[in-house]
């Protein structure tokens, strides 16, 4: 009898397995690594689940990574929106919007136009993980100098 295949999914990603770690429609699992990798996962109210985590090096995305569950319209926005990233500045993420996705994948069915928004949604929750725990790490910065 041949092996399962191990997963690579993320490990604190949603799965059939995990149920408790699912959350409709809000973010479920954020996190930092000790690499400068910021990630987010999301739920939409469809049901299909997307993680993607971005490295951040000098406030630009030098590289990233997309996992989702879901149907084959939110795997091609939520892949675009990772790749997308690459070489954009934290500034710039934003552009990634919906309309910039479904303008970009035109096979994109009118009805699954929320595929983009849950691709764009999950991007920006990395990006609030970036500045959230960024300032938080000024902050402390800025209170070990005027202490010292």
């Amino acid at each position: 009898m041949e092996e399962e295949s191990k997963s690579t999914r993320p490990p604190d990603c949603w799965t059939p397995e995990n149920e408790s770690l699912r959350v409709i429609p809000s973010v479920q699992q954020n996190s930092k690594d000790r690499n400068g990798r910021w990630a987010a996962v999301v739920t939409g109210p469809c049901g299909d689940t997307m993680y993607i985590e971005l490295k951040i090096e000098n406030d630009q995305v030098v590289d990233s990574y997309f996992w989702g569950n879901g149907c084959v319209h939110s795997q091609a926005c939520g892949r675009f929106a990772a790749r997308a990233a690459i070489g954009k500045t934290v500034e710039e993420l934003p552009e990634i919007s919906p309309e910039f996705i479904k303008d970009n994948l035109r096979e994109l069915p009118l009805e699954q136009g929320h595929c983009a928004q849950l691709a764009h949604d999950t991007l920006m929750e990395a990006l609030h993980q970036y500045f959230s725990n960024w300032r938080i790490s000024q902050t402390l910065k800025e209170t070990t100098v005027r202490t010292a």
